[in-house]
């Protein structure tokens, strides 16, 4: 009986975890570098995340995992496109509030600059990602 119990109690811990849909792009991701125009910054140490979970991206910062920016996104084999963002880092009443964002400014610490934008994949592993935006600007993550 004990055995059965056991192996009842495994199935169902194992059917609450959300399976994977995005293979290597799944994950967090933490921002590196931006080049742009021939200039590449460090960013490593500002801790800016890139967190890919089903259909869902959520952008947050060191310290600050349980709130942040949210956006949904479509993947295609080399093209990213992030479209519809939203603020999830106020309370409202002790209630955390949700607000589209028309402030790109808001994204810029992640390297977005347009509330709606396809990047070029140029590089895609288990521990790397590197996306290039329309204006030539390149985001250079780690898996974290």
């Amino acid at each position: 009986m004990a055995v059965i119990s056991i192996a009842i109690t495994s199935l169902m811990i194992g059917s609450c975890d959300k399976t994977p849909i995005n293979g290597d792009f799944d994950g967090m991701w933490q921002l590196m570098r931006i080049e742009d125009n021939g200039t590449t910054t460090d960013v490593s140490s500002t801790q800016h995340y890139m967190c890919v979970q089903l259909h869902l991206i959520q952008l947050t910062h060191f310290g600050d995992f349980h709130t942040g920016i949210f956006c949904h996104f479509d993947r295609k084999e080399s093209t990213l496109r992030l479209y519809d963002f939203y603020d999830r880092t106020h309370y409202v009443d002790d209630v955390i509030a949700e607000e589209k964002i028309t402030d790109v400014s808001k994204l810029s610490p992640w390297g977005i600059y347009l509330l709606d934008t396809t990047f070029q994949v140029n590089k895609l592993t288990n521990d790397a990602l590197i996306l290039q935006d329309p204006s030539g600007r390149v985001l250079t993550f780690r898996k974290f």
